[in-house]
């Protein structure tokens, strides 16, 4: 009878064998254990520990890794050197204070002559410094370029010979108030510099890079007057002003 159940068990465990287990069937779940293995800090540790070692070696003083060798500086036996060759060499104040004793104590009289050395013979008693070992360094910088205006002599009287721009009669217009025919016609102004000064003479403006004065002409410009705040020009007979605190673009 056992034979008989237990091969009925046997096929009925066969039978059942690919199926999807369901909630009558017991399932027995075999977990294996898992293996602890080093932890993070463990791994940090020795980490940390590696790096103290190789820094330990790398930086150690009697280690021969980063061993330093003091090379003697040649530069104070080179100065002495080049001392003593100057020292050696003869200067011109003992050349000429030999050649001083070697005139004749009765040379003072009429019939005598100044002593004068050829410069070959000067050349000859100071020596070449290169050939001595004398480094000369050439110290003159060029120097820097400044540039100056000029300035108009004054009148021996005192009085200033400026331009006298001629007269003009009620407030002199800005150029934008003038007609727009009369704006295309003027070039573009750009101001690069503006100088007033209480002298007439002194005053003096750059525009489109040229440096003016009163009187002078840029194109079908002249330039009659230079105020604090602008400069007032003139062309064909009309008078008008501009400001320099705006460059000038002529409408088109």
């Amino acid at each position: 009878m056992s034979y008989i159940l237990e091969a009925l068990k046997k096929s009925e465990s066969e039978r059942n064998q690919g199926r999807v287990p369901d909630l009558g069937q017991q399932v027995r779940m075999i977990h294996r254990r898992h293996r602890r293995g080093i932890p993070a800090l463990g791994w940090l540790a020795i980490a940390l520990t590696l790096n103290a070692l190789v820094l330990g070696v790398l930086f150690w003083p009697d280690s021969g890794l980063l061993r330093t060798t003091v090379v003697p500086d040649p530069a104070p036996a080179q100065h002495q050197a080049n001392m003593s060759s100057v020292s050696s060499t003869p200067s011109p104040a003992a050349d000429s204070a030999t050649a001083t004793e070697a005139v004749p104590q009765g040379g003072t009289g009429a019939g005598a002559q100044p002593v004068t050395e050829a410069p070959g013979e000067i050349a000859e008693a100071t020596g070449d410094l290169d050939g001595a070992g004398v480094v000369v360094l050439d110290t003159l910088d060029e120097a820097p370029t400044v540039i100056v205006p000029t300035v108009r002599p004054a009148n021996p009287d005192g009085s200033d010979d400026a331009y006298s721009p001629a007269p003009w009669e009620g407030r002199v217009p800005h150029l934008v108030e003038l007609p727009m025919a009369f704006q295309r016609q003027v070039p573009d102004l750009v101001f690069n510099s503006h100088v007033y000064s209480s002298r007439p003479s002194a005053r003096s403006v750059m525009i489109n890079n040229r440096y003016l004065r009163m009187g002078d002409t840029l194109g079908p410009l002249r330039i009659e007057n230079i105020t604090e705040d602008g400069v007032e020009l003139s062309m064909d007979g009309q008078r008008f002003r501009v400001g320099v605190v705006r460059d000038w673009s002529s409408p088109r």
